[in-house]
Parts: structure tokens; sequence; C-alpha cells
């Protein structure tokens, strides 16, 4: 599989891979500062970027649990995206641990498929190693620090610090006090032990720093054997692309591609299958529409010959019906009117709780003459604030409607989009006349 991946910077720059993935191996074709118009997995760094932790009920639909998480987390912003990984391991009574990551994409979706973050990325690179210990992973490049901490393909933690301008001639310092304070942190506050610490990216040869990290760690300090990962590319211009490398790696757990524009990238390669297939059958069938126009010229002409004596049959009946046949069926079909305004009197009446109820100004109303009935036809949309407040309409909708069917015939064709909060209301009473 070809592929490009790139990493925007801080400072807007682009660093970029070309090559191709077999299995869980990746070939490096060239390194690159560029984006070329194939499609391409793309990463960036937010600072703002957050994980939290939630125990929630077993939900089988992705977008619902989505929704209950945006709930109580009260996230409004229609731009944030989220995504969730469930750890199995922790419960809490009926409910499990999940991790919920955060992000704002401040991105043009132009030719992306897969869109991470450097946070992710790096956590990518972690995972090759698949462990079940707890990891510490410190990268660094020319203008940030991105500490994270992984046990068992899950993100527990991630911390990314700026670089200030004043310390990046020597930033061993800055290094090794945030290493060291966010170590501490994540000890108190995080997971109860620390198994590995990982250095990579500008730090991956450090001697001095990987001392000092040893020294308040008392724990084993390594780097990632790059040849393990990524071929043709040498160490330390496999440390200088480690981003956009570990993000060929993001499963869709962590790809942050809104989700209209992936519904948009598949309407579109749907499309353009199915113009290719059109314009193959147009090119096979057209010879064959040729040779039948002729055929459907005839059998139209024989039928304006039918339909001109379908009418002169018609004019004659019309000369052959008399006064009192007229007047006997206008008297039927004036007892027709007034017996079923009767009907509906009485079901309009009946029904005036589940109308109150669905707040409906105007009914469709139809006969049904094979069957001799009167159709009374619901349609309309609901709008709700709330998760809860759409479900208790839906149930006390269900009751009515259960109540009704004792004495009419009902059929509820309803439909409840819960990621939008919308209800479409489609319901049909039949009555007997």
């Amino acid at each position: 599989m070809k592929i490009l991946s790139c990493e925007r910077k801080l400072d807007e720059s682009l660093i970029c891979i070309k090559g191709k993935k077999y299995r869980h191996k990746l070939y490096i074709k060239k390194t690159d500062t560029t984006i070329s118009k194939r499609e391409l997995i793309f990463s960036y760094t937010d600072l703002e970027f957050e994980i939290k932790t939630l125990y929630l009920p077993q939900i089988k639909d992705t977008k619902t649990k989505e929704l209950l998480i945006k709930q109580k987390l009260s996230i409004t912003d229609k731009d944030v995206v989220i995504k969730f990984l469930e750890d199995k391991e922790s419960k809490q009574e009926n409910k499990t641990l999940h991790y919920i990551y955060i992000t704002k994409p401040d991105i043009r979706y132009h030719n992306i498929k897969i869109l991470t973050l450097s946070q992710i990325a790096i956590h990518n690179i972690t995972n090759q190693i698949n462990t079940k210990e707890y990891i510490y992973h410190c990268f660094a490049d020319n203008e940030k620090l991105i500490l994270n901490i992984s046990k068992d393909k899950i993100l527990i933690y991630s911390r990314t610090i700026k670089i200030p301008n004043t310390e990046k001639k020597d930033p061993t310092n800055f290094f090794y006090e945030n290493i060291n304070l966010t170590y501490h942190y994540i000890l108190q506050e995080k997971v109860p032990k620390i198994d590995l610490i990982l250095v990579s990216g500008e730090i991956f040869s450090s001697i001095e720093l990987s001392k000092l990290i040893y020294s308040f760690s008392n724990t084993p300090v390594a780097t990632i054997h790059h040849r393990y990962i990524a071929h043709n590319i040498e160490e330390e211009n496999f440390h200088e692309h480690l981003i956009p490398i570990g993000a060929v790696f993001t499963s869709d757990h962590y790809n942050f591609l809104p989700e209209k524009e992936k519904q948009k990238k598949a309407f579109n390669t749907v499309i353009s299958y199915l113009n290719i297939t059109l314009l193959i059958l147009i090119l096979l069938t057209g010879y064959f529409f040729i040779d039948k126009l002729s055929q459907i010229e005839q059998k139209l002409s024989i039928l304006q010959n039918l339909n001109t004596k379908f009418i002169k049959e018609q004019n004659k009946i019309l000369a052959k019906t008399n006064i009192k046949n007229i007047t006997y069926y206008e008297n039927y079909i004036k007892y027709l009117i007034k017996s079923q305004k009767t009907y509906l009197s009485t079901i309009t009446n009946n029904l005036k709780e589940l109308f109150y109820f669905l707040d409906i100004d105007i009914l469709h109303i139809k006969k049904d003459i094979p069957h001799n009935s009167i159709i009374i036809s619901i349609k309309t949309k609901k709008h709700f604030d709330t998760y809860s407040k759409m479900e208790n309409f839906r149930k006390t909708l269900e009751q009515l409607l259960k109540n009704t069917s004792h004495r009419y015939k009902v059929i509820n064709k309803s439909r409840y989009n819960y990621p939008n909060l919308e209800a479409v209301i489609n319901i049909a009473i039949y009555q007997q006349i």
C-alpha cells in the first residue's frame, strides 16, 4: 500500500515521508517537505489536547455512546472531535472505564484520509513494542516536548510543552525538569508504576539526559531500534521523521477526521465508481437502444389509436345516461359524505389525547375505497434538547398508540435519530366505515 504521511509543525512547516506499507513493515522511499495530490495521512500538534476518563454502561451503538460522552463532559462545540477507547479490565459496578480523547482540529481537509495528532503518532511508536507494561515515552524535536504514558495500546496520559526560544540552544535542563516533574505527577495521579522509559526524537542519543532520567527514576531508559519499524532510512533520519512515521500506524480509534468529512469522502468514492460503471453501461447498451427506438415509436402509435377509440366509446355511454340515474347517484354520494363526517367526528374525539400530545395542527385524511375504510395520516418532525427528553417522548407515544390500537388499526413507522436528537413521526390510523 502506497503511503504519504505529513506532520504540520507548530511553525506551519511540513515534514513528510513517502513509501509503502507492507503488513506491519514500513519501507521509506524518500523524505520530503511538500504534499502531493494523493490522499495522505496528516498529523498536527494540539497543545490543548485532552484525555479524560469516564465509567460508562455497555452501549453497542457508537454514535449513541459518543452523544452520552459529550453530554457528561458538557461538550457543545460542534467543531470538537472526540474518540474513545474502552479499558475492559477496569470496571466499576456495571460500568467500564473509557479513555476519551478530545481535540479541535484546525485543518483544511482536502486530500486527507487519516487525521491524527503528533501525540498519537508517538503513542503508535510505543505500540510497536506490544507490551502490557506501563511505558513513559519522552519525545522531543526542535519546537516541542511530548510526554506520553501508555499501557496495552491505550494512551493513558499525554502532556505537550512548547520549547521556549530561550531554551533552544541548550534544552537539556528544560527537558530534565519537565520529564522529572511529569514522571512524579503520573505516579501520583495516573498509574501505579512505570516499567520502562523510552527516549526518542532529538534526545534519543543524549547519554547525559538518559543518565539524569535514570538517576531520579531508577527505571530502565531505552530507545526503539529504527529497523524494527522502518526500512531504507538511517537512525538519525528515522528519529527526525518519527511523527509522520508513527502516524502511518494510526487506527480508526485515533482518526480525528470529522464524521462529515469521512462520509463526504465515502460518497465521492462511490460516485466515482458509479460514473465509471455508468459510462461502461452506456457504451455497451447504446447500440441496443438505437435498435429498439423504432419499435418504441410503433407502440406509441398503437397507444394513440386505442386512446381515440376509448374516447368514442365513452361519449356513447354518456349519451345513453338519463337524468334519473344521475339524480340517484348524486343523492347516494351526499349520503356517503354525511356518513363520513360522522365517522370523522367520532375518530377525532377518540384520538384527542394523541393529537394534543403530538401538537398536530393539520391531519391528512383519505378514504381507502377497496378496504372500505378511512385513513388518518400523521406526519411531523420533533426536535429535542436532551437524550432523556427524546426517550420520554418515545415511551409516552408508544403507550398512547398501544391504547389507540384497542379501538383502531394503528401502523407506526416513526424513526428516531438519537445523534441528531430528532424524531420523524409517521403514523397511520385506520377506521372501518
